[in-house]
């Protein structure tokens, strides 16, 4: 037997050695086991069911995409821990802001004021403001500090996101009416949208709060949720090719959570129990999606809850919430280790089965049904009750 054949032969076993442990298999019907991996026989693999010790011999043509990654690693050698990240997670640990602000050197400059095509352009230091109508100074200054300042928070979390800015600054299109958010591509029953083919977040300006005065218009005292919420979407746009559709929505939840008041977020104040329950719909358990579905979930399923199941749509969010916060806050020692190594993994990533096998970091050892207990065991510290729908 030639060498190389041996020594690839003795990774496998020896990986397999290392990762004799339950996890969740799934079919290429979607059918799940959760059961240990006990060896690879040609074209199948043999698995021992948790439950029962019952084994079971699976073909591989059978198995998931994400399976057959999975099963390559091992063959490869390649370790699901912390190994794959190329850069050591910091000694000291991640080291969270307590507050974040705008820049110092933060300035509006209006750069367009044009009535008669309706043309309005605003620009700060790193984003330009496009709208069909006048804005009084102190709107288009309130608009571009909660910009900046999103900005400044994403940069100051320790998850090391390395956003690089556009030469011409990050780009917002703003609408007098709902009608022509919805013309320009905004989807219907949305406050705004981050469009990652143009690059531009579109917002309609009745979902700000806005208010017409003699001067045009000028920002009432809604929140800036919607906004923080499209913004981190914004200065992520480099990510989005990587990151799953939870973790997208789960990092603008969570930047939207961190409570913001008068040009600062603080990061010290964010309280996960609060955010899922502000609207007040959940008095007791908060609802949590099946987390396999969760997070295989593609962007084009998640945008579809906005025609097909619109009541859903929060616990959607809430869930990408509470599973981002859970591996950046609650996983493991409580340190994001798992997280923070994910996407060191994600970043040097160079092709989509890269990706898949770094999902194994968030999972590690566990099955989807153990990762869920786990997380109702660390939320009830925190005080709140899941219940999977």
């Amino acid at each position: 037997m030639p060498k190389p054949l041996i020594l690839t032969l003795l990774l496998f076993f020896s990986a397999l050695t290392l990762v004799a442990e339950n996890r969740s298999w799934t079919d290429i019907e979607g059918r799940v086991l959760e059961a240990e991996l006990i060896e690879e026989k040609g074209d199948s693999i043999v698995v021992r069911r948790k439950a029962d010790q019952r084994e079971f011999t699976i073909p591989l043509e059978r198995l998931s995409e994400a399976d057959i990654l999975y099963l390559d690693s091992l063959s490869a050698g390649i370790s699901i821990d912390d190994t794959m990240a190329e850069t050591a997670f910091p000694e000291d640990g991640l080291e969270w802001p307590t507050k974040v602000s705008a820049p110092d050197d933060f300035e509006v400059e209006i750069i367009k004021e044009d009535s008669k095509d309706n043309i309005y352009i605003y620009r700060t230091n790193n984003f330009e403001f496009v709208s069909d109508i006048k804005l009084a100074r102190k709107v288009v200054r309130d608009f571009a500090e909660v910009f900046e300042t999103t900005l400044a928070a994403v940069q100051a979390m320790p998850l090391e996101w390395n956003i690089e800015i556009p030469e011409d600054g990050f780009k917002t299109r703003l609408f007098k009416t709902r009608d022509a958010y919805i013309a320009a591509g905004g989807i219907e029953g949305s406050g705004g949208l981050y469009s990652s083919r143009s690059r531009q977040i579109l917002v309609p300006l009745d979902s700000l709060g806005t208010e017409k005065s003699s001067s045009g218009v000028t920002l009432g005292d809604g929140d800036q949720a919607t906004l923080i919420h499209e913004i981190t979407h914004q200065v992520q746009h480099d990510w989005l090719g990587k990151m799953p559709t939870w973790l997208i929505e789960g990092m603008a939840e969570y930047t939207e959570a961190i409570p913001y008041e008068r040009g600062q977020f603080r990061f010290n104040r964010q309280d996960a129990e609060a955010f899922v329950r502000q609207d007040g719909r959940y008095p007791d358990k908060i609802p949590l999606i099946d987390l396999q579905k969760l997070m295989q979930i593609t962007g084009r399923e998640w945008l579809s809850n906005f025609q097909t199941n619109s009541y859903d749509v929060g616990r959607f969010y809430h869930s990408a919430f509470l599973l981002t916060y859970y591996f950046i806050h609650l996983d493991g020692d409580g340190d994001g280790k798992r997280m923070w190594n994910y996407l060191r993994a994600l970043e040097s990533a160079e092709n989509q089965d890269d990706v898949i096998r770094a999902e194994q970091i968030l999972l590690g050892p566990r099955s989807y049904h153990e990762l869920l207990a786990d997380m109702k065991k660390k939320y009830r510290s925190e005080g709140i009750k899941l219940q999977v729908f």
